[in-house]
């Protein structure tokens, strides 16, 4: 007579045995459909025989699985950096850095343009300033597109562990979509920025990045909005004497988005969004002692150390883990109490 043995019967045998790889509960194989579940000889030499033919061929495709998606997907090796921040820190302690870092990109000649006066004033005043603060400032004056991120690509790569802020000016002609010129072309800003956004570069990270652009960013003209027309206010202001002056249209303007440019926002289908429930949660603890934008800075914080979304990849049988980036565009000019009529 023969007796049935499943293929769940085949992997418990196998289980048990005191030779045999255990399966934990955590690891992902492949399942295998059977049209009929095998039949063997009640024998234990053939029983043995088989599960040994199993498990060689588990322990293969096991081998080759990794080994396709070790091919397909490079693993990104993270350097600790020794001195970067703590979950906690609040500020980025400076204080606490023995130098800073700032490097000046000076278009004062550009091929077919005409050539930027005062622009060493420019230099002189931000060299002056960021002395003040410990920063060794580096300038560089007409440099080519070439030459201009050779000596970028060399300033990012830099080892900043004991530096607290790194700061990059660019002054320059410019136009629309973010392009600015070099002493022979144009290219575009986002080049400069992705210097600083590159996971390999671990003595950035935490550190403050400034990135300060004076170039031109289309030709519409600003137009300008009396704040007070000349001469005596109303009557019902005691005819006092205001001095008239002129802002840019576009100031007193906080702009503020939920997620950085081309990245999705994340909702909470029971509680809400991310970013809406942090910045009201920040208004209401921190109105009365805060700004509006020192309350932003928290709400940024918030979302950007506190909050993500973990889904399983079943392609690499990892946790893929997405975040999310507040950012605001800001224009005023003065700061913004939230307070009630009469505080």
């Amino acid at each position: 007579d023969s007796e049935e043995v499943t293929y769940r019967d085949i992997v418990t045998a196998r289980d048990s045995s005191n030779t045999a790889v255990n399966f934990s509960e955590n690891r992902v194989s492949l399942d295998g459909m059977m049209s009929a579940p095998p039949r063997y000889e009640n024998s234990e030499a053939v029983i043995t025989a088989e599960l040994k033919t199993l498990e060689n061929s588990l322990d293969k495709l096991h081998m080759e699985e990794e080994s396709v998606f070790e091919n397909s997907e490079p693993k990104m090796e993270y350097v600790i950096n020794k001195r970067a921040l703590p979950k906690e820190a609040t500020t980025y302690e400076l204080e606490k850095f023995e130098k800073n870092a700032l490097i000046i990109l000076n278009q004062e000649n550009i091929d077919g343009h005409q050539r930027r006066l005062g622009t060493e004033k420019d230099v002189e005043a931000l060299t002056n300033t960021f002395e003040n603060f410990g920063f060794e400032v580096t300038p560089h004056k007409d440099l080519t597109h070439d030459d201009l991120f050779k000596e970028l690509k060399a300033f990012s790569e830099k080892d900043f562990t004991d530096y607290g802020c790194v700061a990059v000016a660019v002054l320059t002609h410019g136009s629309n979509n973010g392009l600015l010129r070099a002493k022979d072309q144009q290219y575009s800003e986002i080049k400069i920025i992705n210097h600083f956004k590159d996971y390999s570069k671990s003595t950035l990270v935490t550190k403050p990045k400034l990135i300060i652009i004076q170039a031109c960013r289309g030709t519409k003209i600003q137009e300008g909005v009396p704040v007070f027309r000349s001469g005596k206010i109303r009557k019902d202001l005691d005819e006092e004497d205001l001095e008239p002056y002129i802002l840019p249209v576009e100031s007193d303007l906080l702009i503020l988005h939920s997620s950085y440019v081309g990245s999705p926002s994340h909702r909470n289908e029971l509680h809400g969004s991310w970013f809406h429930q942090a910045l009201c949660n920040k208004i209401n603890a921190l109105s009365t002692t805060h700004d509006l934008e020192s309350i932003i800075t928290e709400v940024k914080r918030e979302v950007a150390i506190n909050k993500q979304h973990e889904e399983y990849n079943r392609r690499t049988f990892e946790m893929d883990i997405t975040k999310q980036m507040p950012v605001i565009t800001s224009t005023l000019i003065r700061k913004l109490y939230l307070k009630r009529f009469g505080d």
